[in-house]
């Protein structure tokens, strides 16, 4: 949904800096947000530290974050791929897989037989299920042979056996999903083509679990569970789909607790990440609404929390989903067509704008699990010189931005604050850890 979508960027925007390598606190909770889910009131600021302390307590957990994540600890997994991509990735030694994928391939397609306004209509099935085979390898190239699970085995340069694995267990759902419908044109010369209807249908398992071990020792699991309810034909106005997953690399582990989409109330969905006994960071997201499989009839109460090492939280809720996007999609398009040309919106226009969108948003940055913000975070607008490429011109346009808001009236903007000047060695330090991943993935 695109209301969701805005919002998670809106928020997410923030926890960026930190989240990409948050790391757990000792600040144990029952809560999986401290502080709980709900903002509160946007007029309720925390005053007990200047917004100096607050931008020092921003510093001090993302210091903390980047310190835990260590490019090293996939090392494993990185000589692993080396390997494989140095050895085992030649045209010669990869040729019986090409050669079997491709067979496998043209298995998915189906031509119904039938055709809609005037179009072929063929059908492409996506079914995990039917991708299945053990391959090892011989004399430098991989070798199939048939088995009911998908697994590759080979020895790594240290002579270790390692096995990558998928298997399928459970139920498999099909089902037809009329909203990936797909349309292929064919040029056939003197302006025309052969178009085909492509229709859709996922078989979906139960139970889905991929590993990876090396000398018998697991390096990666990943699992997936999924319950979905549909008579054949998913309609997103009728069924209900939820699904949880957890991946586990190393010590490292993402986990969603829950993905939830029930027909004619709306979506929400539960994630966490820990390395070792320490939580990195807890999200939830859920949005009322309705909706059917050719669009979204509309979009209410919207809400997100986000924590990082219970230390810091950014929290939101949108009160009407559908109203604040129609007044976020002005800014967006950042005028209109009059008369056949297009005329921007003045700065009074898009305050006004801004400021009926903010009207339906609650957000604000959270420290240490408190009830009162220690920042709002709302909507602004800022002028921009911008090229018009019909009149060659450079004219004013007032572009959306997020805001930070502290009690003492200041107000910055996401890119203005979190900056290398405000934040120089949270910036080092994010910077020596990418330059150590870009290190170890261009051996």
């Amino acid at each position: 949904m695109r209301e969701i979508r805005r919002f998670g960027y809106l928020v997410l925007g923030a926890s960026l800096v930190f989240g990409a390598a948050a790391c757990g606190s000792s600040n144990e909770s029952n809560e999986p947000i401290p502080g709980g889910t709900d903002p509160g009131n946007k007029t309720e600021i925390n005053t007990e530290l200047t917004p100096e302390q607050k931008k020092l307590e921003l510093d001090k957990t993302a210091k903390r974050a980047l310190a835990l994540v260590k490019a090293t600890d996939f090392n494993n997994i990185e000589n692993i791929a080396n390997y494989v991509h140095d050895n085992l990735s030649s045209e010669h030694a990869t040729a019986n897989i090409k050669k079997w994928w491709k067979d496998k391939l043209k298995s998915f397609w189906t031509d119904l037989g039938k055709r809609e306004n005037d179009m072929k209509v063929m059908q492409r099935m996506i079914d995990l299920s039917q991708i299945k085979g053990h391959f090892k390898v011989v004399n430098g190239q991989w070798v199939r042979e048939d088995a009911n699970d998908l697994q590759f085995a080979f020895n790594d340069n240290n002579g270790k056996e390692c096995v990558l694995k998928l298997v399928l267990e459970g139920k498999q759902t099909n089902m037809y999903v009329p909203f990936l419908d797909d349309e292929e044109r064919v040029y056939k010369g003197y302006g025309h083509y052969d178009r085909t209807k492509i229709e859709t249908k996922l078989n979906v398992p139960e139970k889905a679990t991929l590993t990876l071990t090396q000398g018998g020792n697991t390096l990666m699991t990943g699992v997936l569970n999924t319950k979905v309810s549909t008579n054949g034909t998913l309609d997103v106005a009728k069924d209900n789909i939820e699904a949880n997953c957890k991946l586990t690399i190393n010590n490292y582990v993402l986990e969603v607790k829950r993905a939830l989409f029930e027909a004619g109330k709306g979506a929400k969905i539960e994630a966490t990440a820990t390395i070792g006994n320490q939580k990195l960071f807890n999200m939830m997201i859920s949005a009322n609404g309705k909706a059917t499989n050719d669009r979204i009839q509309g979009v209410g109460e919207v809400s997100m929390a986000f924590d990082i090492l219970g230390e810091v939280q950014f929290k939101g809720k949108i009160d009407d989903g559908s109203t604040f996007n129609s007044w976020y999609r002005k800014l967006e398009e950042g005028g209109t067509y009059k008369n056949n040309n297009f005329v921007r919106y003045t700065e009074k226009e898009s305050k006004g704008f801004v400021e009926q969108a903010n009207n339906h948003l609650n957000a604000g940055l959270f420290l240490k699990g408190s009830d009162k913000r220690s920042a709002n975070i709302d909507l602004g607008v800022f002028a921009e010189q911008v090229h018009d490429n019909l009149t060659q011109e450079y004219k004013v346009m007032w572009k959306p931005y997020v805001l930070l808001k502290f009690d003492d009236k200041t107000s910055y903007g996401f890119n203005d604050y979190f900056t290398k000047k405000n934040f120089p060695d949270v910036y080092k330090q994010a910077s020596d850890l990418i330059k150590s991943f870009e290190r170890m993935f261009n051996k």
